[in-house]
């Protein structure tokens, strides 16, 4: 028995969250080269036309038809798993979208849509991944918009619409406590209303961050919500993907290979460089080694607190290794770029240095002796002699989209702007 496929025309809109505002219909569209989010749906997330940066910029739509944008803004957008920043050209329009995903989202992340399936398919982290579309994007009173016809149940509304009246787009807003019938769709001057409330109320207050015990607050709810895109121990750190990125040597085959002889440490440096070591075993940042060519010691640095820092002698190593001529930033201009704007934020990023792979083929001549056996790097370490380059050409290829326009870094240091 053959059975018919379910036959629609619906649009793909999935559910977004934008500065806290649930986003009820993100349009996603593989014909436009830019995601597009309109100027009202920038007040309803809280976003002033101050946020609003750079030169319009002229669309050409279907038919030929071009219109300017008011420039572009960069936002905090979450989609399902996916939580990154997404730039959006902004434009004064009455659309049916409140945000508009072209092909730079979904390239970016390497995204399948399918709008007769309703959903977009990709991978995060080397698992398949689907994100269904919002089946019930449009309310009662939103029957002006065309697309509505598409769709055979459509969200109650508590206002229903005077006749010949355009509504704005409707947008969900996350309360902290919902409402006993699960919650409704506010009116997008509602929300405007509400937001101009609570800036009048808190300009009324002193502004203090308070957080109770449980977490919740201002302050405690900022922290949980970036708690979820911050790694604090090593072991949360999967490591870049090796189809990205991998660090080799390129030893001159024509060098003999050094092993270093052993060198004799106090009992007390013993017993911190094993703990140091065990460190990183438990990490799975090195492995033990029994057969080897290369062969450093461990140099160890004492402290101001007392504690040790282990480094590994790796000058043979990068005698015999060329120079990577890939070329680095001025650290200048990389300082300068941030004058004429409001304010920018200098971060380190040195713990990334661990997250680039060892190419199989290099791993075992970063061999190392310690005092309880030896082992060599399946990470990057800090003492190889390119892994700046490498470093630096990691950080193009993942931030290539927005260096020299909200960034700039030098390596591991980082300037956002």
């Amino acid at each position: 028995m053959e059975v018919k496929p379910s036959d629609h025309r619906k649009p793909l809109y999935l559910m977004a969250t934008i500065n806290g505002v649930q986003v009820k219909r993100a349009l996603v569209d593989m014909g436009v080269s830019v995601n597009l989010i309109t100027l009202s749906t920038l007040e309803v997330v809280g976003l002033t036309s101050r946020r609003i940066l750079g030169a319009p910029i002229e669309i050409t739509g279907f038919g030929g038809s071009a219109e300017s944008t008011e420039g572009y803004v960069q936002l905090a957008l979450r989609v399902g798993p996916i939580v990154a920043l997404t730039i959006f050209h902004v434009i004064n329009s009455k659309v049916s979208y409140h945000v508009l995903l072209g092909r730079p989202w979904l390239h970016k992340y390497r995204f399948i849509p399918s709008t007769y399936h309703q959903c977009i398919k990709g991978r995060l982290n080397g698992r398949p991944i689907r994100i269904p579309a919002n089946l019930n994007p449009f309310s009662q009173g939103e029957v002006n918009f065309v697309e509505t016809m598409f769709y055979d149940k459509l969200e109650p509304n508590n206002e229903s619409p005077t006749l010949g009246t355009l509504r704005a787009p409707v947008l969900e807003e996350e309360e902290e406590e919902e409402e006993e019938d699960g919650g409704n769709a506010y009116d997008l001057r509602d929300l405007l209303d509400k937001k101009r409330q609570k800036k009048e109320t808190s300009s009324s207050r002193s502004r203090e961050w308070s957080a109770d015990s449980t977490g919740k607050g201002t302050a405690g709810s900022l922290t949980q919500e970036i708690c979820g895109c911050i790694r604090m121990t090593y072991d949360e750190m999967p490591g870049l993907d090796p189809k990205l990125v991998v660090h080799s040597l390129n030893v001159d085959p024509g060098v003999k290979p050094a092993i270093q002889p052993a060198r004799v440490f106090h009992t007390d440096t013993e017993a911190q460089i094993t703990q140091e070591v065990k460190k990183l075993l438990a990490t799975a940042f090195i492995k033990p080694i029994q057969h080897l060519k290369w062969l450093s010691n461990i140099v160890p640095i004492k402290k101001k607190n007392g504690q040790i820092q282990c480094c590994v002698d790796f000058r043979n190593l990068n005698k015999a290794c060329p120079k990577d001529e890939f070329p680095l930033p001025n650290v200048d201009l990389c300082v300068d770029s941030g004058v004429g704007n409001s304010m920018f934020s200098f971060m380190d990023g040195y713990n990334g240095y661990s997250q680039i792979c060892m190419a199989a083929k290099d791993a075992k001549k970063t061999a190392f002796r310690t005092p309880i056996e030896n082992f060599h790097y399946i990470m990057m370490p800090f003492g190889l002699k390119n892994a700046g380059a490498t470093y630096q050409q990691t950080m193009i290829a993942i931030f290539h989209d927005i260096v020299h326009k909200e960034m700039e870094n030098y390596v591991d240091n980082i300037v956002v702007k």
